[in-house]
């Protein structure tokens, strides 16, 4: 642990930009990947409805 506070206290301020970067990427994919999702489960519901 206080290997850990060390590290946090010398690279503190890169680490936050690091994470900055990491979240502004990760963010907007996990959005992407949210409506890819919901598409394709309309999409199965149309086409398993379409029949009836």
């Amino acid at each position: 642990m206080a290997i850990a506070q060390a590290e946090r206290r010398l690279f503190g301020r890169e680490i936050d930009r690091i994470e900055r970067i990491v979240l502004g990427i990760t963010g907007p994919l996990l959005v992407l990947a949210h409506v890819v999702l919901a598409l394709t489960v309309m999409a199965l519901l149309y086409a398993l409805l379409l029949p009836l």
